[in-house]
Formats: C-alpha cells, structure tokens, sequence
C-alpha cells in the first residue's frame, strides 16, 4: 500500500487507533509475552491487565475528549506487575511495545503521524510508564519491610522467652532475699524490664507494619530532662568501669511528646558512643536546654573526634568508626532511626580541640508519625 501524502494530525490518529483497537491490543500481547517468562505464564486476561483502558485513554486524549486521570490506571499496572514477578525493566519495556505497535500499524496502513500526534502518543506512553514504575517500586518496598519486619519479629520473639525467663528468675531471687542490696542491683533489674519492654514494643511495630504498611508510634508526656537522667545513672557504671566521668547539665523540666523506646535509644546510644570513645580519666558531658520548640540533648566527649571520612556514613547501619572491629555498626544507624521518626534531627562535629559533639533535637509538640 502506498504511503499517504498527507500526515495524520492527533484527531485522525486518535480515529485510526480506536478503529484498530483491538487488534492493536493483540500485537501488544504477542510482542510482550516473549518479552519475561512471567508474561509468557500469564492467562490473556492478566496479561492484557489494564492495557485496554490505557489505549481508551491514549485515543481519548489524541482525540480530545476529557477522560478521568489515568495515573491510577498506570499504578495498577505496575502493581499487577510486581505481583506476578515481573522484573521493572520488563515493565517499562511494554510500554515502548505500545509505542512500536503503533508504528508498525501506521506502516502497514501507509499512514504517518505528525510531530503533535507523535509527540502527544510518546507522552502517554512516557507518563504512564513513570506511574507504572512508581507503584512497582512502592509495592517492591512494601514488600520488602513486610518481609525485613517478620524476619525481625522471629528474632525479638525467641529472645524473649529466654529474656523472660531470667527476668522471673530475678524477681524469685529478689522475693527470696536472695540478691544483695544496692544500686548495682537496681539497674540489672531496670535493665530486665527494659529489654523485655522494648522487645514487646518492638513485636507490636512490626505487626502493624505488617499489617498497615507503616510504623505508628504511640506518644506520650515525657520530661526529657528526668530521661536523660535516667539514662546517665543506667550508664554511669559503664561509664566508670572505663575511668570516665558522666556530668549532667540540666537546669529546667522540659516536657516533649515522645516515645518512650526510641526516645530512650536515640539519648543511650549517642551516650553509650561517648563513653566507648573517650579515654580514661577524660569527662563526657550531656546538656539538656530547649531553643524554641526543640528539646536539645548535647553530648559531648574528649575523645579522639570523628575521622572525616565518616560524616556521611556513620548513620548507615554496619558501619563502625575508627576501624572498630567490636559491635556491629548499628547504634548510630537506631539514633537516626528514632530522630526521623520524631521528626526531629542529629548533628554531629568534630571540637576545636579534642572530641566530638552530637545534638539531638527533640520536637516538644507535634503529631503521631507514620514512617
């Protein structure tokens, strides 16, 4: 067939692509089924999935005529995709099917489009595969905590039907009279009911990730001056074993709407980096203050300082400064953790002299997150 002297303008694209519809359909399905094994597998209709409303609304728009948004028409594609093992590439990939479709159409039919047509056609196409890509990617990722959070889950579940158990032993031997009095004591026990209650806290947020695709964290009245303290005398002994002074500096009661665990570990954690830095005989230092609507806990030690070539990674999970070989790198990775998750911050700088200085800034108010 001789090819037209005249090129198609949207308007007459749009009537030759709705006039072939379904058999541009057709060629779509036979050109992306060898494109994975997953589309091969695929029945028709699942294959097909939401192609046939993307070309109503391609020829909608070459035509114009007002369709609803098709981003949702995209998103569920790549939805589709994801759900049945479809790799991303492959998805993108149907799309520029669609558009040699077309072409191979035009030529059968001695057709052309012009630039508008073309460029309004490849447009559809480039937009779609964008919301496609986008919902694979955002499934992928669901998926993808759904799974690290179960994993998690076992983990916190086995370790803490022993947990409980040492921690009844201690409550008998206390009842018995069995333990000897004093602070030492006091902190294993606090020390015990913590860790039993984190890890509950921790099983109940994974079973809502699990179940609604996002972390709630429950808030509640704290005065974040009374917590640092609290931390500083759990911390005090470990501190002294090293030769190291723990000094609190905090003049007024500053209430924040926090969550208790992570809160808690955001504070022990920086302080617990502190005192593995700092040499014996040296000071670390914690300063509670508020600056506007920001609870600020300042620790400071004099220690050797951060090197510099940690400042972009020290809050990556496994990542250890100074080539430590001790721990696994994930107690800076938590601080940067609980602060997104308060929607607050940590700064980090290496002092004139010696030592490093972390801030963390606690929003006094603000509303539940969901990370």
């Amino acid at each position: 067939m001789s090819k037209a002297t005249a090129e198609a303008d949207p308007v007459r694209l749009g009537h030759l692509l709705e006039l072939h519809r379904e058999d541009l359909i057709g060629r779509w399905c036979h050109k992306v089924a060898n494109l994975s094994p997953a589309l091969a597998r695929l029945p028709h209709a699942s294959l097909v999935d939401a192609m046939g409303l993307f070309v109503d609304m391609v020829i909608a728009d070459l035509r114009g005529i007002q369709m609803p948004d098709g981003s949702a028409v995209a998103r569920h594609h790549g939805e589709h995709r994801k759900g049945v093992s479809a790799g991303l590439q492959t998805l993108i990939h149907e799309y520029v099917c669609w558009l040699d479709v077309v072409k191979d159409l035009l030529d059968e039919l001695g057709e052309t489009a012009d630039v508008d047509a073309w460029r309004r056609i490849a447009r559809s196409a480039l937009l779609a595969a964008s919301e496609a890509a986008h919902a694979y990617a955002v499934r992928q990722h669901r998926e993808s905590r759904a799974r690290d959070a179960e994993r998690f889950a076992f983990l916190a579940h086995d370790l803490r039907n022993p947990l409980a158990s040492v921690r009844n032993a201690w409550a008998l031997m206390a009842q018995r009279g069995e333990l000897p009095s004093g602070r030492l004591t006091e902190v294993i026990d606090r020390s015990l009911d913590r860790v039993v209650a984190r890890l509950d806290t921790s099983l109940h947020a994974m079973r809502t990730r699990v179940e609604s695709d996002h972390d709630v964290y429950t808030l509640e009245r704290i005065d974040i001056t009374q917590l640092a303290a609290q931390i500083c005398s759990e911390l005090e002994l470990e501190a002294n074993s090293r030769g190291i002074a723990l000094e609190l500096n905090a003049t007024e009661s500053i209430p924040a709407e926090l969550h208790a665990p992570l809160a808690t570990a955001a504070i022990a954690n920086v302080l617990h980096n502190a005192i593995k830095h700092a040499p014996e005989g040296s000071t670390v230092t914690i300063e509670v203050s508020k600056d506007g609507g920001h609870a600020q806990v300042e620790i400071s030690d004099e220690g050797p300082g951060l090197a510099p070539d940690l400042a972009e990674r020290i809050y990556r999970a496994f990542q250890s400064g100074r080539g430590e070989s001790s721990g696994f790198g994930l107690g800076l990775a938590i601080v940067q953790h609980a602060m997104d998750a308060h929607r607050g911050s940590v700064h980090v700088t290496n002092r004139e002299a010696t030592g490093c200085c972390f801030l963390l800034l606690f929003p006094v108010t603000r509303e539940a997150p969901e990370v």
